[in-house]
């Protein structure tokens, strides 16, 4: 691999520039914390050394700075928040940044509105930005960075590379990661999915790091319309940003009494794409993705929302009696609106409870199969209706 020397030695300069006439705190810093900070860091990270901290100024929503703290392999990115003109603790992530004992910094980009375009479409940054560099285990090349852009109220990823997978830099927009190398005039291809970017819940270990990997595991949303349906006025679906880094288990239906599918393993990442329907008896319904080509439905328990998140609870009277009967033969999936992959197969005139009608075409019921109460959906027209 290559090792680009003059672009380590380009860096090392522009650190040192950046902290001439600055207090020493920690060598190659950006800045000296304020005394807030410092004391915040005594106190709570008692067992952590101080790495590297920087500041982000002139954002409509007040100053940041953000601090980079180390306890052997361990890195744990912390923030602060200007309120009343002093730095207040404002979140802790390690899926932020990268781990490992190898040296870290911080490089910053601290004022400017920017307006630029990608494949046709227009983005904002304030211009406010700043990334995260480590070293390999020799000291001697840039092996892995992360970036993040004050974008639409926020800081969110931009970009990262992991050179110890792919010899270039992952450009991320909303929808597409582009890799390319530009220092070699190389453009790799893009894969079009989604990626948590909020820099709250990224988890730089979870990032696709090859166009490959990329295309395999990313999500294409099925575009399913906002808003009402018929049966259930307080369906409405929408995408959550969950806390990153966190694995929950997936029902067949609002409890643990339905069972998991994948022979009982089904689960979910908070890594990936979650789209979120309601709320029902102490479970959350979503969709979330198997792989490129399967997704799946189904009840995670509500306490995986993160805090804030508004999903409205609806009535499903998922325990009534009042079943009917399929009139045809069909499938029950649990991915209606992709695969369309039987989890079951129902022969005409099997019981079922309609639980919702014509949710997007399907119909949700509930159905016991092999003695296991499940839940899934069939074509709208196969549940007899009254």
């Amino acid at each position: 691999m290559k090792k680009h020397w003059t672009m380590l030695l380009t860096v090392c300069m522009l650190l040192t520039a950046l902290c001439a006439g600055q207090a020493e705190y920690s060598p190659g810093c950006l800045k000296e914390p304020p005394r807030e900070v410092r004391d915040h860091i005594a106190r709570q990270f008692s067992a952590y050394t101080l790495e590297d901290y920087c500041e982000i100024h002139d954002t409509s929503n007040g100053d940041y700075g953000f601090a980079l703290l180390t306890a052997g392999d361990e890195r744990v990115l912390v923030g602060y928040h200007e309120k009343a003109g002093k730095m207040t603790y404002w979140l802790k992530s390690h899926g932020a940044v990268m781990q490992g004992r190898e040296e870290a910094w911080f490089d910053a980009v601290p004022k400017g509105e920017t307006r630029y375009t990608v494949d046709g479409t227009p983005y904002l940054t304030d211009g406010l930005s700043f990334s995260v560099t480590q070293l390999d285990d020799a000291g001697e090349m840039y092996l892995k960075s992360v970036a993040y852009h004050w974008e639409d109220g926020g800081f969110r990823l931009i970009g990262y590379k992991d050179w110890d997978e792919f010899y270039g830099y992952v450009d991320v927009r909303d929808g597409v990661l582009h890799f390319s190398n530009q220092l070699e005039g190389w453009d790799f291809g893009k894969a079009y999915g989604t990626v948590q970017r909020d820099l709250r819940y990224v988890s730089y270990d979870a990032l696709p790091k090859t166009l490959e990997e990329a295309r395999e595991k990313l999500t294409n949303a099925p575009e399913l319309a906002h808003g009402s349906l018929m049966s259930v006025p307080n369906i409405d679906v929408q995408e959550i940003e969950f806390t990153g880094g966190r694995t929950y288990a997936v029902y067949q239906g609002p409890g643990e009494a339905y069972g998991r599918a994948a022979n009982g393993k089904a689960s979910v990442s908070t890594n990936d794409w979650i789209q979120v329907f309601c709320r029902y008896n102490g479970y959350v319904m979503i969709q979330y993705d198997v792989s490129a080509a399967q997704y799946r439905i189904g009840w995670i328990d509500e306490s995986a929302l993160p805090k804030g998140a508004q999903v409205n609870e609806v009535d499903l009277q998922m325990e009534r009696e009042d079943q009917t009967a399929l009139s045809y033969a069909c499938a029950l999936t649990d991915d209606p609106y992709n695969s369309g992959k039987a989890i079951a197969w129902l022969e005409a005139g099997t019981p079922v409870l309609e639980v919702i009608y014509n949710l997007y075409d399907w119909s949700y019921v509930r159905v016991t199969v092999d003695g296991q109460t499940i839940c899934g959906f069939v074509p709208s027209d196969a549940p007899i209706h009254g």
